[in-house]
């Protein structure tokens, strides 16, 4: 499952971050297998898809999130 299946509300644990241009941007964010995340909104169209990280949000392109493997918790 990946982070775009993820509905507001949910939580879920990375497991995986697959490579793309920007990986290092991504786990410098702190995504990074093992951290526990949960999705605050989606946009009206699906994109972007606002997500929280301990005690901060961030908005991620659809396009990303679909490379960030889950499993929901």
């Amino acid at each position: 499952m990946t982070l775009a299946e993820l509905k507001p509300g949910e939580r879920a644990k990375i497991t995986q971050v697959d490579v793309f241009n920007y990986t290092l941007r991504i786990m410098e964010l702190g995504l990074f297998p093992g951290v526990i995340i949960g999705v605050s909104s989606v946009a009206p169209l699906g994109d972007p898809i606002v997500i929280q990280l301990e005690s901060s949000a961030l908005s991620i392109r659809k396009a990303d999130a679909m490379k960030i493997q889950i499993e929901k918790i």
